[in-house]
């Protein structure tokens, strides 16, 4: 069986965040002294990509919310009532790491 308990997914995506923060912090760094290098080229997604399509199999998550949670809604900070929905209408709430879990879990 595919999956996760919850209190192991929302550890995992609460680390991924983590890491995604202090990589964009690294970044900012790194293009602050270093303007005109194009050397080190320091890719802070690299890992955390493949980690989120790691999760994705695990999840069984075909549909890429895990990457959609964390990259376009931004580990749930964009959300609005109403963006996402089912075919049916009903309203998907991916505000939490919490609502990601449930919905993958539906």
């Amino acid at each position: 069986m595919k999956g996760l308990t919850k209190e192991e997914f929302i550890r995992r995506i609460n680390n991924i965040e983590e890491q995604f923060q202090h990589d964009n912090k690294c970044h900012k760094a790194f293009s602050t002294i270093l303007k005109n290098d194009y050397v080190s080229n320091y890719d802070y997604n690299l890992i955390l990509t493949d980690y989120t399509d790691m999760l994705e199999y695990i999840m069984d998550d075909k549909s890429q919310m895990i990457t959609y949670f964390i990259y376009d809604l931004e580990f749930g900070k964009k959300y609005k009532d109403g963006m996402i929905t089912e075919h049916d209408g009903t309203i998907i709430k991916l505000k939490t790491v919490e609502d990601l879990y449930n919905y993958l879990n539906k």
